[in-house]
């Protein structure tokens, strides 16, 4: 989600971008800005909120968005992140996709709306034996930082955190396949 105009925006924040691309050399638009960060009555209120369902890992900060969290190691915030955009990193970082019962710590997993557009990205951080009757399995913790200037939080994989907002998702891993040049345009989009 991007506060980046309703927060940030007309309030004399300077941001810049940083030099960030694919392995293959794709230049990633992006955008920063100084992290600290005070917070308005709203914004307190809402990260109470996320404090009373989630287990906060990081306080809140600016600068960086969830998609900067996910691909650029909390450097700076990647606006305008489509479909195009995804396909571009999956394919030039040379992530692979990965099945649910194959998920381990530091997968990408990728949020998408009813649109297949991404929504959110956060990254595997922990699986957590999930007790069902007298069957248990594991469940992936995912951190997330759940909009521009929120902290990060740990939630389940499939928590609904914004109801109504996520239709599917998927759990990429970073190196499983050579770099390529080239999108997988479509291929996302024509998955179930």
């Amino acid at each position: 989600m991007s506060f980046r105009h309703s927060i940030l925006g007309g309030t004399g924040t300077r941001t810049w971008s940083i030099a960030l691309a694919t392995h293959l050399k794709t230049d990633l638009v992006n955008e920063t800005t100084e992290p600290a960060l005070a917070l308005s009555g709203n914004r307190e209120r809402a990260e109470t909120r996320y404090r009373s369902r989630y287990r906060e890992r990081k306080p809140p900060t600016a600068g960086y968005n969830c998609f900067g969290h996910v691909f650029a190691l909390r450097r700076t915030a990647l606006y305008d992140f489509d479909l195009a955009v995804l396909e571009t990193i999956l394919a030039e970082d040379g992530y692979g996709e990965v099945k649910d019962e194959s998920i381990e710590v530091d997968d990408a997993v990728i949020y998408l709306d009813e649109k297949k557009e991404p929504f959110h990205a956060g990254r595997v951080i922990k699986l957590e034996p999930l007790l069902i009757g007298t069957n248990s399995s594991l469940v992936a913790v995912v951190l997330s930082k759940l909009d521009d200037v929120s902290g990060e939080y740990e939630h389940k994989i499939d928590e609904e955190i914004w109801p109504g907002m996520v239709a599917s998702r998927r759990v990429f891993r970073a190196r499983q396949q050579a770099p390529r040049p080239g999108h997988w345009r479509g291929v996302l989009a024509a998955l179930p």
